[in-house]
């Protein structure tokens, strides 16, 4: 009778009489099964907890919908409950019983409480408890905390979990990978690095092949997270898969134009042919006349096209070697305006010298890597992106990405004689 009228007064003092048990379970309000813990809980009625846990009430009673005493007060966003509820039993790996309910450690990082969550992990919740697989946008996963963090993009929860000895699923045939989702779901740079940093193997080739991860991030067009694949090889502009197919043909069938841009920049060649005796640029346009016939969008193949034809110019005009069918392919009327910019701005790359070294700006686009770090070996120049970027308009990107490397395989150089001394 006291538990159906809901009266708090009344339920303590039949609690205290024994004539309530502590356990007992009621319908009220929405619920139709909720515990006298979880309505203490639910009415932050302290002295109705307190006394509960007095009488060893049961602690993980599960109600459907609700779970435990314990997810209610971390739904109800509680730590001083949840640290009161633990400290007295409460067990923080109580698995769900049914799909709707989370593992508590999941629930707080479902919630966003971190607060909780925090107490929970250090409290020796299992950071790598999965109560099942589930199936999200890019697939099925393992649904573990860490793997829920990386979804709902919760940065300090990913690093407090693998801090904590959170596994980094490396996935299955059946089941995404922890990396695989924060590339295919969210493409967050700095959560793949706090991966990387925990141990991820970031892959741009795997059993031959070009990984699920690498292609998704090219299909994105994530210049910097494709960097962040890339920096670990150093030749990486020669990689190619077990069929030969290089890493800009690669990007060029997946319609990563600004990635495009990039490889051009740092010097990959537009000279080179596939098995098929296909160039870069022929591959863009088979790729734009297939797109064009089966009636789909081909504003980015077109894009790509300008791009290659943009960069064969460049080189062209500024003498640097350029195979015939790539020749032929800018030479007419149509990409005259284009050669003239580009020798306007190689006129004005010749008269500035670069600061106190023996290069102009001129040799940036011409000279080779090496060449250029023995030449600044002792030279302290530093350069600044925008500024290059607004001076030289056509030629800026190429002699910013080799003024980058030029400056690595300096500072390499002076550690190799520092070294040898």
């Amino acid at each position: 009778m006291a538990v159906n009228s809901c009266d708090l007064e009344m339920i303590k003092k039949s609690v205290k009489s024994g004539d309530l048990s502590v356990n007992s379970i009621f319908s009220w309000g929405q619920y139709n099964k909720v515990t006298l813990l979880q309505f203490a809980i639910f009415n932050s009625d302290d002295e109705l907890i307190d006394l509960l846990l007095e009488n060893h009430v049961d602690l993980n009673i599960s109600t459907l919908f609700l779970g435990t005493a314990l997810h209610v007060a971390i739904n109800q966003k509680k730590l001083d409950v949840v640290k009161k509820l633990v400290s007295s039993g409460a067990d923080i790996n109580i698995m769900p019983s049914c799909d709707v309910i989370l593992p508590p450690l999941h629930e707080s990082i479902r919630n966003n409480t971190n607060d909780i969550a925090e107490f929970l992990v250090k409290s020796g919740a299992d950071v790598n408890l999965v109560p099942y697989k589930c199936k999200i946008q890019v697939g099925f996963c393992s649904w573990s905390p860490l793997n829920l963090a990386i979804i709902l993009m919760n940065i300090p929860m990913i690093e407090l979990l693998l801090k904590h000895h959170a596994i980094i699923d490396e996935g299955s045939n059946q089941l995404r990978s922890s990396l695989q989702l924060a590339v295919l779901d969210i493409s967050d740079i700095k959560i793949l690095r706090i991966l990387e940093k925990f141990g991820a193997k970031i892959e741009i080739i795997k059993d031959g092949e070009y990984t699920l991860e690498f292609n998704e991030v090219v299909k994105q067009d994530e210049v910097e997270i494709f960097k962040l694949f890339v920096k670990k090889y150093p030749n990486f502009l020669d990689i190619s898969n077990l069929h030969g197919v290089t890493i800009a043909y690669q990007v060029v069938v997946l319609g990563g134009k600004n990635i495009l841009r990039y490889l051009l920049d740092c010097g990959i060649s537009v000279n080179v042919v596939d098995k098929n005796n296909s160039s870069l640029l022929d591959v863009a346009m088979e790729i734009n006349i297939l797109q064009t016939l089966n009636h789909e969008r081909a504003n980015q193949s077109l894009e790509i096209i300008k791009i290659i034809e943009g960069h064969i110019i460049k080189l062209s005009a500024a003498g640097l070697y350029v195979n015939k069918r790539n020749s032929k392919a800018v030479n007419s009327e149509h990409f005259k305006s284009s050669r003239e910019k580009c020798e306007e701005e190689i006129n004005e790359l010749k008269t500035r010298k670069i600061s106190d070294t023996n290069f102009n700006y001129f040799d940036l686009v011409v000279k080779n890597v090496h060449r250029l770090a023995v030449g600044l070996r002792y030279s302290d120049f530093c350069f600044i992106e925008d500024v290059i970027l607004t001076e030289f308009e056509v030629y800026g990107s190429i002699i910013i990405e080799t003024m980058k490397r030029a400056v690595q395989r300096k500072e390499l150089l002076k550690n190799a004689a520092e070294f040898i001394q």
